[in-house]
């Protein structure tokens, strides 16, 4: 679906390079710290800013065409929907838009009682739901998400998850969403895309494919240890209790805290605690 080889992009004393990176899935996730690199990734897919290398989408190269021939949609962080124009006329702007959509969408949405209200007197959650809404209504052959649900609730989160899904998923259209905070989502990805200081460094097609002790710490911090200077993550089903090992405290039925090294851990676990202390039948090393 997308491949990228070669790609450099410096901006001041920040550079990304992409050596090469094979992404077959419809659904992405980006992820990785503030300044890892995620936006201006996706700046260079969409042709926002230059960048040398190739990227092709649907086997056909794409980094030498104008943004408007990339049939590219991103969602950027500033939104930049039209204030002076209501919801409908918005969700209407695209020149190249999906028919008999939008209806459904703006349902979808939650925003049709606002359908005549100008995007400037909307709230951030609803200009941020209006901005996902142009993206999906737009006849893209790839939808960018930039952090797309940073003024949604937990539930709004979950819910415009979900649409992006659906709309994914009819008119098989791939997607990319970044984030630096994976516990806000629910799901899984056909690809998971750990950047670090401009660099890729790893991409898996499930969470239990993780190798990388970064990418796990972004995913969540439970279950993830460092002992003697060396990281590792354990399996829940593999937390053993009884009468030797390591002393710890019940945070709730599943959610234990212990103490390795002075360090304290978190742990979920399969099953509520049965014994005065625990241990590891096996733990998974990480790369560091």
């Amino acid at each position: 679906m997308l491949h990228i080889t070669d790609l450099r992009v410096i901006r001041g004393k920040f550079k990304l390079q992409i050596d090469d990176l094979n992404l077959s899935g419809r659904s992405i996730l980006l992820i990785g710290e503030n300044g890892s690199g995620k936006t201006t990734l996706l700046q260079s897919i969409a042709g926002f800013i230059q960048s040398s290398g190739k990227i092709y989408l649907e086997d056909f190269e794409i980094n030498s065409l104008p943004i408007e021939k990339r049939n590219v949609c991103m969602l950027s962080t500033t939104l930049n929907i039209f204030k002076d124009k209501t919801v409908k006329e918005n969700l209407n702007f695209p020149k190249r838009k999906r028919d008999g959509v939008y209806d459904d969408l703006i349902n979808d949405l939650c925003l049709a009682e606002k359908e005549n209200v100008k995007g400037a007197y909307l709230s951030s959650g609803e200009m941020q739901r209006l901005a996902i809404g142009r993206c999906l209504i737009s006849e893209s052959r790839l939808m960018l998400f930039d952090e797309p649900f940073s003024f949604q609730d937990q539930i709004n989160k979950m819910l415009m998850r979900d649409i992006i899904e659906k709309y994914s998923v009819k008119f098989n259209v791939p997607y990319v969403i970044t984030t630096n905070i994976y516990g806000e989502f629910l799901y899984n990805f056909h690809n998971i895309v750990s950047i670090w200081k401009g660099m890729i460094l790893e991409n898996v097609n499930s969470l239990d494919n993780i190798s990388h002790f970064r990418t796990a710490s972004l995913i969540s911090p439970l279950n993830l240890l460092k002992i003697k200077d060396e990281y590792y993550i354990v399996d829940p089903n593999e937390i053993v209790f009884g009468d030797s090992g390591y002393d710890y405290e019940a945070i709730s039925n599943n959610i234990l805290r212990i103490k390795i090294d002075g360090n304290f851990f978190y742990l979920k676990t399969s099953a509520p605690p049965n014994g005065n202390k625990l241990n590891f039948g096996k733990i998974r090393k990480l790369q560091y």
